[in-house]
């Protein structure tokens, strides 16, 4: 469970009563705010995980750090 989501769990657990005053706001705002915040990840589809395949002729090895190499650099692209 995420930081965020064990601060938020006390005040949006299921039957849960949260006076309305101006410190629940403050956190209830603050806790929003950080939660918006937060990137989406955006993860490779099949064609772009295809396209980052390196098959060169050499030893196994070398190709999957090679291939692992590049399938980062996409997703860094993609989630910066």
């Amino acid at each position: 469970m995420s930081d965020l989501r064990k601060a938020a769990d006390p005040y949006i657990r299921p039957g849960t009563v949260v006076p309305v005053n101006i410190e629940t706001t403050k956190i209830l705002v603050d806790l929003l705010r950080q939660a918006l915040a937060q990137p989406t990840w955006v993860g490779l589809t099949d064609d772009e995980i295809a396209e980052c395949k390196i098959d060169g002729g050499l030893p196994h090895a070398v190709n999957w750090r090679l291939s692992a190499k590049v399938l980062q650099a996409k997703l860094k692209e993609k989630n910066t």
